[in-house]
């Protein structure tokens, strides 16, 4: 497994904190932007508030991964997401591969 990291979090799929996430889930389109405070401390804890833009890429049946930025203008509505989406549809397969 994984060693506990500070940029790592496992939350169980039916963990009430992933309700503001369940829209992205079920759509499996990813989202840019800016993402509202109560969101921002679910994905980035103590380091929600110097994250002002970010990137979420759900990977349906494995979960979401969320790239955070300092930036306020790197990550935005509207931007291309046809690279996240390639490398969402890469990690699900090779995570599967290791699935029991």
């Amino acid at each position: 497994g994984l060693e506990q990291a500070d940029w790592l979090q496992v939350i169980a799929a039916d963990d009430p904190q992933l309700g503001p996430f369940r829209d992205c889930l079920k759509d499996g389109e990813p989202i840019c932007g800016r993402l509202q405070p109560e969101k921002n401390a679910v994905l980035y804890g103590a380091r929600s508030e110097e994250v002002q833009t970010t990137a979420l890429l759900p990977l349906p049946g494995v979960g979401l991964i969320a790239v955070g930025s300092h930036d306020p203008n790197r990550f935005y509505p509207g931007m291309g997401t046809l690279f996240l989406r390639m490398m969402g549809d890469a990690l699900v397969t090779g995570l599967k591969r290791f699935a029991g």
